[in-house]
């Protein structure tokens, strides 16, 4: 991660921060946003729904195991 942001400083000819985060500003951001997902009882992301528009069929099922992904597209069809 970090060879990828010194290239992509390099190349965009910017100077990466001799700290990141100092006051650690940035990390109580991602823990607001974490607690509110937890709040809303988000289990996982991103969120993958597959939709149907066919009669008597549910309209639609959250994928939670992506190996399986393809398998429940061929079930809803």
């Amino acid at each position: 991660m970090h060879t990828f942001a010194e290239k992509f400083a390099s190349d965009h000819k910017v100077t990466l921060p001799f700290v990141v985060d100092p006051d650690g500003k940035l990390a109580g951001l991602v823990k607001a946003d974490r607690d509110l997902g937890n709040s809303l009882h988000i289990q996982h992301t991103p969120t993958i729904y597959i939709v149907s528009s066919k009669k008597g069929a549910k309209p639609y099922v959250e994928v939670t195991d992506t190996s399986q992904l393809y398998v429940m597209i061929d079930a809803m069809k």
